[in-house]
């Protein structure tokens, strides 16, 4: 398959949207340097909304979660640089079943995913933050 004939990253909106390549590098740029800094808001919401999270291993559970909400930024910043959308649909089912045979229920996975896209809104400017949001939440199927 040729670019012109990929689908768009972005929707029906497609390069124009960001502006083509360089308006992708740059978006991902920014996701990459916030990534931290939503992760860490995503856990601490996830958290409040769940205390268990957190109950479940004490410290080390709050580290974890925010560990794997940051893993799922690394996997989106990847999506968007490459403009390859299915690179985080392959990680969001290798993800579930990693950590389902770990214990954790798809359900909580995808509570992580939505206080995710949450945080999305919150950290990139509109409308990256959505777009980046759809893309997440399309990948785990939401």
């Amino acid at each position: 398959m040729t670019e012109s004939e990929a689908e768009p990253l972005f929707g029906d909106q497609g390069d124009d949207f960001l502006g083509g390549d360089e308006a992708h590098a740059d978006l991902a740029g920014s996701l990459l340097k916030r990534r931290r800094e939503i992760a860490q808001w995503a856990a601490a919401a996830l958290i409040s909304r769940h205390p268990h999270v957190a109950s479940y291993r004490g410290h080390k559970g709050v580290l974890a979660c925010e560990q794997d909400l940051d893993f799922h930024l690394q996997h989106l910043h990847e999506s968007v640089y490459t403009q390859a959308p299915e690179t985080l649909q392959r990680y969001a089912a290798w993800i579930v079943a990693v950590l389902g045979r770990r214990g954790v229920p798809p359900t909580s996975v995808v509570v992580g995913v939505q206080v995710l896209g949450e945080a999305l809104l919150r950290f990139m400017p509109h409308p990256a933050g959505t777009e980046l949001r759809v893309l997440l939440w399309d990948a785990f199927g939401l």
